[in-house]
C-alpha cells in the first residue's frame, strides 16, 4: 500500500523487502517517515498512558494501548535496524499477501476513512509479526485532500471508527474498556486542541464527538464481535 504523496529515500524498498524476507513470521513492514517519530511522554502522557495500558512501560513506542492509542515507532540509533511494532499506517506498507483479510478494509471505511490502516494492521497482526525497517526512509508529504476536510464530519468519523476498532478488533468490551476509550478521547482532543489558533474549530470536534457517541448508541448492536471477527 503507498500513498500517492509518498517519496522514497534511497534503499528504502529494498530495506523494506529485506527486512519482510528476514524471518517468515514476518507478515507486514513499514519505514520510517522523515520527522516522524515516537517521542517520550511528559508526566501526564505518561499517566493516561499508563492508565490506558493497564500499567507503565518504560518505552511506548510503536505500541497499540488499551482501546486502540497508537504511538509511532521511535527513530533512534539506540534500536535494532528492525523493530517489532503492534501496528503501521498504510501510507507505505508492505504486506505478505496471506496475511491481509478479503477485502482489506471493512465497508465502514468509507471517504476519509479514519484509522482503516490500524484496523487492517491490528487484523494482519493475527497472523504474524508487525516490523519497523528503522533504515527504510521515506517522507510523507501530507498533501491532504477535500475528503479530509470538515471537523465536525471527521470527529464523528473518529469516534466511531475508533470504538468499532476497540470492540470489534481488539475485543475489548468491558465497562474498564469503555472508560479508558473516553480517557482515551479526551486526552486526544486536549492534545489536538492545546494551539489557541485552533478553539474556533473546538465547537464543532465537539458536536462531531457528540454525533459519533449518539450514533454508536443508535447501532450498538453492529459493534458487538463475533467468532468470525477473531
Amino acid at each position: 500500500f503507498m500513498d500517492d504523496d509518498i517519496f522514497f529515500q534511497p534503499r528504502c524498498m529494498e530495506l523494506m523487502w529485506a527486512a519482510i524476507e528476514k524471518h517468515d513470521e514476518t507478515c507486514g513492514v513499514t519505514p520510517t517517515y522523515h520527522g516522524y517519530g515516537y517521542h517520550q511522554p511528559g508526566f501526564l502522557g505518561r499517566i493516561v498512558m499508563g492508565l490506558l495500558n493497564g500499567k507503565p512501560l518504560p518505552n511506548y513506542a510503536g505500541k497499540v494501548l488499551g482501546p486502540g492509542f497508537t504511538q509511532l515507532p521511535e527513530d533512534s540509533n539506540d534500536r535494532p535496524s528492525i523493530v517489532p511494532i503492534d501496528w503501521m499506517g498504510s501510507g507505505c506498507a508492505l504486506y505478505r499477501r496471506e496475511s491481509l483479510p478479503l477485502p482489506p478494509f471493512p465497508e465502514r471505511f468509507q471517504g476519509a476513512s479514519l484509522f482503516e490502516d490500524l484496523c487492517l494492521s491490528l487484523t494482519a497482526g493475527k497472523r504474524g509479526q508487525l516490523v519497523n525497517a528503522r533504515l527504510a526512509r521515506a517522507i510523507h508529504a501530507e498533501e491532504g485532500g477535500e475528503h479530509k476536510k470538515g471537523r465536525h464530519r471527521l470527529a464523528k468519523m473518529e469516534i466511531v471508527n475508533r470504538y468499532f476498532i476497540m470492540r470489534r478488533v481488539l475485543d475489548r468490551h468491558s465497562v474498564a474498556d469503555h472508560l479508558r476509550f473516553l480517557v482515551m478521547i479526551g486526552y486526544m482532543t486536549t492534545g489536538a486542541f492545546k494551539s489557541p489558533r485552533k478553539w474556533l474549530q473546538l465547537p464543532a470536534h465537539l458536536l462531531g464527538l457528540i454525533a459519533g457517541a449518539i450514533s454508536i448508541c443508535w447501532h450498538f448492536g453492529s459493534f458487538r464481535s463475533d467468532e468470525n471477527d477473531r
